[in-house]
């Protein structure tokens, strides 16, 4: 039974092979009409909304492929049979020049921007060209080739491409390697595959949240050097972004850079694509800036409500302060620790300080009032020692009695009291009655004074402390923009 079920399969598989050939044994034509980027004057490529590339070659609109699988299996053991050919083998140049490398990059999308690592992922399609004139062939016509779970490396001689920056990367496997190899009868080799790439990418903080970020991609060989390999753009199609968005982020602007760096190795070409990011503002508003005014206003309030209410005055600009200082906790929580103030710290640490006003205001207030009784009550003290000495003095004149005007002892003023308060009787304590009530009245006027002066401390505060923050904002967001 097992071997009528694998006489079927190879039955089967012959019929679909014969019937995939042409009728007349001529390969067929594939007219490649996909919209081709063009390249506008800031080198930017443009890419219909349909992204049907996805690894295809765009370069010649009317390449034509090869359609049967027995001429790419006949033209390949012929290469692999071929004693002079080496995988390891740099193809060879002419004139004594460099082998050139093309390369061009897609990107699919941005994602995982990290502030704390300062790291971004990006997955891109990078397609090179070169020429190998080892893989000349007869075909007339291009040879392309998928190699399942194998590597093009492990078939014919590929560049050694590597990734400079990069903190972690990877090819994709699913379903099977994301290769695909174009081989022209001339020795053109295309190369195209899918990585994904972790990479590093310095960040200037100093204007955190209103600001913008270049990160880049260094592409360059690991054991060639400039004499032996020399790395291009591709002039048709060097670059492309197909997402320009991310969750907090734009993609303002890309471009690219090529130069020649001196390593101790030697000195090698490296291809440099950069990203410009900048960054989106609408969470941190919703998330810091807008609760940041609220928090203000509301600490403001304060000075509306009565200065003899303690308890909701002080328990409204703690409450206030402690806020922010947890959403400016929160906030730098998911930022680097880095030895310079970010803008959005400036912000943070003014409306800190606003709220803090309103709660020193308010223990000054409290302070001058209560330094203000504690002078009065000493000189009450004094005016009133000073009234009573006066009345004793006249009391003893108009009654013959010799007192000394200044008592030399405290005993001695004991002494002279004792007499004049028997002798006064009723009409001393009378005397003092009246005086009694004179300081009181005196006592609620001089309050009502301080409770006016209150008022009025906090009628000025009232306009000047929110137009102060105003202020502040005008000119906190006029150095944040360009």
């Amino acid at each position: 039974m097992k071997w009528f079920h694998t006489t079927l399969v190879l039955v089967f598989t012959n019929a679909v092979l014969v019937l995939s050939l042409p009728s007349d044994n001529t390969p067929f034509h594939i007219n490649n009409t996909s919209r081709k980027p063009t390249v506008s004057k800031t080198g930017h490529d443009s890419y219909s909304s349909e992204r049907k590339d996805h690894g295809q070659n765009r370069t010649s609109p009317k390449k034509k492929y090869c359609s049967s699988s027995r001429e790419a299996a006949i033209v390949m053991q012929e290469i692999m049979n071929n004693s002079k050919y080496n995988v390891h083998t740099i193809p060879s140049f002419d004139d004594g020049k460099p082998l050139e490398v093309k390369l061009a990059m897609t990107v699919l999308v941005f994602r995982d921007m990290s502030e704390v690592d300062m790291t971004y992922t990006v997955d891109f399609f990078l397609r090179t060209n070169w020429r190998d004139r080892r893989l000349k062939n007869s075909l007339g016509c291009t040879l392309t080739m998928t190699l399942g779970k194998k590597h093009p490396a492990e078939i014919i001689w590929v560049p050694d491409t590597m990734i400079e920056n990069a903190v972690t990367s990877y090819l994709h496997e699913v379903v099977t390697n994301n290769h695909k190899i174009d081989i022209s009868p001339n020795g053109d080799v295309f190369w195209s595959t899918r990585v994904t790439v972790k990479a590093m990418c310095p960040m200037d903080l100093v204007k955190y949240p209103r600001d913008k970020q270049t990160c880049f991609i260094d592409l360059l060989s690991y054991a060639y050097t400039t004499d032996l390999i020399k790395y291009v753009w591709n002039e048709n199609n060097s670059i492309g972004v197909m997402d320009k968005t991310l969750s907090q982020f734009d993609v303002t602007s890309y471009y690219t850079k090529s130069y020649n760096l001196t390593y101790v190795a030697g000195q090698y070409s490296i291809l440099k694509a950069v990203f410009v990011f900048e960054r989106r503002l609408g969470y941190y508003l919703i998330q810091v800036y807008i609760p940041c005014i609220f928090l203000v206003v509301l600490a403001g309030l304060s000075f509306w409500v009565d200065a003899r209410a303690t308890p909701a005055r002080v328990a409204l600009s703690l409450t206030t302060l402690l806020t922010i200082a947890t959403i400016w906790s929160a906030t730098n929580s998911n930022m680097p620790p880095v030895s310079y103030v970010k803008a959005v710290d400036i912000y943070f640490l003014t409306s800190f300080g606003f709220v803090l006003v309103t709660l020193l205001e308010y223990i000054l207030v409290l302070n001058y009032n209560i330094l203000k009784n504690a002078l009065q009550k000493k000189l009450k003290i004094c005016d009133k020692n000073n009234k009573e000495a006066k009345e004793r003095e006249s009391f003893c004149l108009k009654h013959g009695q010799l007192i000394s005007r200044r008592p030399t002892s405290r005993a001695s003023m004991n002494n002279a009291e004792a007499p004049m308060e028997h002798f006064s009787n009723g009409k001393y304590e009378k005397t003092r009655m009246e005086n009694n009530n004179e300081e009181d009245e005196e006592n609620s006027e001089k309050k009502e004074t301080d409770l006016k002066l209150v008022t009025k401390i906090d009628k000025i505060t009232k306009f000047v402390y929110p137009a102060a923050y105003v202020v502040f904002n005008v000119v906190y967001w006029y150095q944040l923009k360009d």
